[in-house]
């Protein structure tokens, strides 16, 4: 029983860790497609990032290269956690089956 709840616990914890990941994943995608209309004509375009409470202001090209491997690395996370949730959500069935066998059987 108390595996039970405890895994129950672990994919509730799973499924909130994996929908911040999509979020934040989601997020950079809309900067970076944000970043893309900005004009880029003249000298090296520069736009501001914040940092802290304050913002500091960077290329863009170096800005559009850390969101990019910020995207990459939630995508992992993403795909990690997909799987890491299949299992034990599996594993949760696996659970359950197990227990209503146990409160199945005669006394």
């Amino acid at each position: 029983m108390r595996d039970y709840e405890e895994l129950a616990a672990d994919v509730e914890n799973l499924n909130g860790v994996l929908e911040r990941k999509v979020r934040d994943a989601r997020r950079v995608e809309v900067t970076l497609a944000s970043l893309a209309r900005l004009p880029r004509d003249g000298a090296e375009p520069k736009t501001f990032v914040p940092v802290g409470r304050m913002f500091l202001q960077r290329p863009i090209a170096a800005v559009e290269t850390d969101l990019k491997a910020r995207l990459d690395r939630a995508t992992k996370d993403v795909e990690l956690g997909r799987g890491k949730m299949a299992v034990s959500e599996q594993r949760l069935k696996e659970l359950s089956r197990e227990m209503e066998e146990l409160m199945a059987r005669p006394a």
